[in-house]
């Protein structure tokens, strides 16, 4: 399951899609120029069926993470008719069995949409974008495969935060990681900011450590 990054502070360290592509700056990668932010069906069946087709490594990556984008519009989609329902309806609704057919349909097209309790909505996985990463770990959309896929910035990303040291030490590691990739991508200046975050409160996790200790 995706990561929703919940620092010590409380502010969710998490760019929703759209402001993290307006924020960033640069220009759009060429899987996000080819994209069409179409929400339906049709895409995710045509960029299954073009994933299934592909002759290399480089065209298997690029409609895997297109695939994914498609899937992450898609759930969005399904997130906002949960919005819309929810103000017209007089009781509650079951979203995960009123939207279970649509949702089953779209996962015979490799969109992973799953239910999260934590939100209670719609998200994906991110497998798409790890394929990217596994057939073309150098591509022009590499850095932005990482940023959705190994650090959980989708648009509709699931995550519980325990708020632990263990896993805020985790945090550390994979900004650290993704910022030593890509030093000056698009994403270079909320990481580094996410990555302070989080150092100050993995240092203020052992310093009461410290101060506990006998």
């Amino acid at each position: 399951m995706n990561r929703m990054r919940l620092s010590r502070s409380g502010k969710w360290a998490i760019c929703w899609l759209a402001a993290s592509i307006l924020c960033s700056g640069g220009g759009l990668s060429p899987a996000q120029t080819t994209g069409s932010g179409d929400a339906s069906l049709g895409v995710l069946q045509r960029e299954h069926q073009a994933l299934q087709e592909a002759q290399d490594a480089h065209d298997k990556a690029l409609h895997a993470y297109l695939l994914n984008s498609a899937a992450e519009t898609y759930a969005s989609a399904l997130d906002d008719e949960i919005q819309r329902k929810d103000r017209a309806a007089t009781a509650p609704l079951d979203m995960q069995t009123e939207m279970g057919p649509v949702v089953n349909e779209a996962n015979q097209y490799g969109a992973g949409v799953v239910w999260c309790e934590v939100n209670g909505e719609w998200t994906v996985s991110p497998d798409g974008y790890l394929a990217y990463l596994a057939e073309w770990p150098d591509g022009p959309d590499a850095e932005e495969a990482w940023w959705r896929g190994k650090l959980g910035h989708l648009a509709t990303a699931c995550f519980d935060a325990a708020g632990t040291e263990e896993e805020t030490a985790g945090f550390v590691a994979d900004y650290t990681e993704f910022l030593a990739r890509f030093p000056h991508g698009k994403h270079e200046e909320e990481a580094r900011a996410l990555l302070r975050e989080f150092q100050a409160d993995l240092d203020s996790y052992r310093q009461e450590k410290e101060h506990k200790e006998p």
